[in-house]
């Protein structure tokens, strides 16, 4: 007999979950990740010469998991995969062969 509330989800943190696949043959580069709130947040591609490939602004997913499709295409070879969010990054390595 009490009150029952619905709310967003509760003790999500802010993480880089990873990519997949990976290494991708040619799929893409699609990154998993959670926010804990909605706030700027952005997802970034680097090559090994530190030039940004790709961009995306995720904080509008708001809190919980999320999977996105950062790359359709790029060339084989090593990446690098940015999330931040309020002054916290989080990154980790693609790869892609061919």
């Amino acid at each position: 007999e009490g009150t029952t509330g619905v709310g967003g989800p509760v003790g999500v943190e802010f993480a880089l979950r990873g990519v997949t696949p990976n290494p991708s043959k040619g799929e893409g580069v699609r990154v998993d990740f959670s926010l804990p709130g909605a706030g700027k947040a952005t997802l970034s591609l680097y090559d090994v010469s530190g030039r940004r490939l790709a961009f995306r602004e995720v904080g509008s997913l708001g809190a919980g998991r999320h999977s996105v499709m950062l790359a359709e295409r790029v060339p084989a070879g090593m990446y690098m995969v940015r999330l931040s969010q309020g002054g916290r990054s989080l990154a980790t390595s693609a790869a892609v062969v061919r």
